[in-house]
């Protein structure tokens, strides 16, 4: 009798917390612009089109600015990381448990913030991230000069050149941690014909 009461109340529990997730979610502006640091509280301290260099303090800034946006006072916290690459090029982390529309808002706002702060166009590679397992690509994030807009591409080839790039090293799993230290081959997945490439827009207005 006391297992399923306990099976019901982490489902309960569960229910709960997702319901007020959401509706926190929804409760805010949906590019969640209105969060603090406010973009314009980052031009006011950073100043704008300014391109600089992507290793500089006023980069290293900006990263640490969004972070504390998503980050940190929130209730729910989101798990938002920030990284320059290139002076062109930004990895965009956020945790598995950031449904993947919000991905694509925040990806399109921390698009439109570097256009205003450094005066460029970047590229933005949003990666997935884990506790206990690493970081996994899923979308790129480009600008659409045609459309004057922002498409945010997600496909699971993102993920097979995660896994190609990525080298040992790594966390050891079961059961195929077991398999790697007998030098056993890993076993093989099974591709779903199903699944497809899908590109969300992340703006319905043009850029100007």
């Amino acid at each position: 009798m006391a297992k399923p009461l306990a099976i019901f109340a982490m489902l309960l529990a569960f229910a709960l917390g997702y319901l007020y997730y959401s509706q926190t979610i929804k409760s805010r502006s949906s590019s969640f612009s209105d969060w603090s640091p406010t973009p314009t509280e980052i031009v006011r301290e950073l100043g704008t089109s300014q391109p600089g260099v992507y290793t500089d303090e006023r980069h290293q800034r900006f990263t640490e600015m969004i972070k504390q946006r998503y980050r940190f006072g929130r209730v729910p916290a989101l798990a938002v990381g920030l990284k320059f690459e290139s002076d062109t090029r930004v990895k965009l982390l956020c945790s598995a448990s950031i449904p993947r529309w919000h991905m694509t808002r925040i990806a399109v706002q921390v698009f439109k913030e570097c256009q205003t702060v450094f005066g460029k166009t970047v590229e933005i590679d949003i990666y997935e991230t884990y506790i206990a397992m690493d970081q996994k690509k899923l979308a790129e994030a480009r600008f659409d000069p045609v459309n004057r807009r922002v498409s945010v591409l997600f496909d699971e080839k993102f993920e097979k050149q995660t896994r190609k790039t990525y080298r040992y090293p790594q966390p050891l799993s079961r059961p195929y941690g077991m398999r790697h230290l007998l030098g056993e081959p890993p076993p093989k997945r099974i591709h779903d014909a199903s699944a497809k490439p899908h590109t969300i827009h992340g703006s319905s207005g043009a850029f100007r």
